[in-house]
């Protein structure tokens, strides 16, 4: 697929797609004879998982170290550990506080 489908099936834009390959977050993708950039399923799923890290707060250093421990079959290292369990636990409370909101306002009507 090439780079416009890319980004249609993970809703992160081309020009981001481009960035993280500039930046080596993202592996370069093999080449069509059209010189056109040509993306496996695979690369779907990485992108999906750098959009949900990104997400959840995660600086592009943190899941660079996260992709690359996965690349070669390691686990991140605990500071990278560290910071996955903290945006957790912000979300936890986040959520908490939604729930709470959605009582307080259910309970008005």
């Amino acid at each position: 697929m090439v780079i416009h489908g890319l980004a249609r099936q993970t809703g992160i834009p081309a020009k981001t797609i481009r960035h993280y390959e500039s930046i080596r977050l993202f592996p370069p993708p093999t080449r069509a004879e059209n010189n056109y950039r040509q993306y496996a399923p695979t690369d779907v799923k990485r992108l999906r998982f750098m959009a949900s890290a990104r997400s959840l707060g995660l600086s592009l250093d943190d899941i660079s170290e996260i992709l690359a421990a996965r690349d070669d079959g390691n686990a991140p290292c605990q500071r990278v550990l560290d910071t996955i369990a903290q945006r957790l636990n912000e979300i936890d409370r986040r959520i908490a506080g939604l729930l709470s909101l959605r009582d307080s306002l259910s309970s008005i009507s």
